[in-house]
């Protein structure tokens, strides 16, 4: 039978801060900013975050950068670069 885990304050500090802000302050603020803004500008917004949070991962985190992160974030970027240009 394995150990049992134990959940030390600094874990549940953690995960506090994630209920808190990572569930239902982050969806009203995506909310808002959906229903502030025309539909194309928040649209292409959201369209970026998995560029932004793959940066953060491998600058932040150490993550690695493979080459099928590389290819999605350069398919999303000229999207988005088509979508500002058309406007």
């Amino acid at each position: 039978m394995p150990p049992a885990a134990t959940i030390d304050r600094t874990a549940l500090a953690q995960l506090a801060i994630v209920v808190v802000f990572g569930g239902p302050v982050a969806t009203w603020a995506a909310n808002s900013v959906a229903r502030a803004l025309p539909v194309l500008v928040s649209s292409l917004g959201f369209l970026g975050v998995p560029v932004v949070s793959v940066a953060l991962s491998v600058f932040l985190l150490g993550e690695a950068l493979t080459l099928s992160l590389v290819l999605g974030g350069g398919l999303i970027l000229a999207g988005l670069a088509s979508a500002a240009l058309a406007r």
